[in-house]
């Protein structure tokens, strides 16, 4: 790739970043692609060859681990004797971008798409949780005014209102069991007897009319 510069023909080199966790593609990206960044060239004089130094690719990406063409790892050049050049470079590929091996914390999702989903996701409802809330307390307080049957005094004179008028034995032993009762079972003693008075007056008056008769 080739740009101009002031009239003349100067030789760049396109590159991108791409994270050490993505596997090598075996297609290149575009040469417009946003996150291409152009480096400078330079040119052997002997071999009249390009090649771009390894502290320029360092200086665009911080955290820079290789370079790779597709799916090819570029070395840096040697020399005769195999040893690494110095400075340390690599050899230029025109009009392609080759893919910058970084390392670091790689984003999950970008910060962009973070804030517009969760301006988009309403928040959740709590009307719910504070009308359960509420029912509960009050069913708790409600139940503090409930009398256990140990502290009503009915629960013990009750029984013993029954069982003096399930008795019947006589109107000595029955007047002397209804009375040793509170009023309560007196009251009920009343009412045990009053069916018993009311028999006892009809059957007089049927006496004395069949006596005048």
């Amino acid at each position: 790739m080739m740009l101009s510069n002031e009239g003349a023909l100067d030789p760049v080199q396109a590159f991108r970043p791409v994270h050490k966790s993505h596997k090598p593609s075996t297609i290149s990206a575009p040469l417009d692609s946003d996150d291409v960044t152009l480096i400078d060239c330079h040119t052997n004089p002997e071999t009249h060859k390009d090649f771009i130094l390894w502290v320029d690719i360092r200086q665009a990406f911080g955290e820079a681990l290789l370079v790779r063409h597709k799916t090819k790892m570029l070395a840096f050049l040697k020399g005769a004797d195999y040893q690494t050049l110095e400075p340390r470079r690599i050899a230029a590929v025109p009009g392609v971008v080759l893919d910058v091996v970084v390392g670091g914390e790689l984003p999950d999702v970008d910060d962009r798409i973070v804030q517009e989903l969760s301006l988009s996701t309403p928040p959740p409802s709590r009307t719910a949780c504070y009308a359960v809330y509420g029912l509960e307390e009050q069913t708790v307080g409600s139940n503090n005014h409930i009398e256990t049957p140990a502290t009503s005094p009915l629960s013990f004179q009750e029984p013993e209102v029954i069982s003096a008028c399930d008795q019947q034995e006589g109107d000595g032993g029955y007047r002397a069991s209804t009375e040793s009762q509170p009023t309560i079972g007196a009251t009920s003693a009343q009412r045990c007897d009053g069916p018993q008075e009311n028999g006892a007056a009809t059957f007089t008056d049927l006496m004395q009319t069949m006596i005048r008769a």
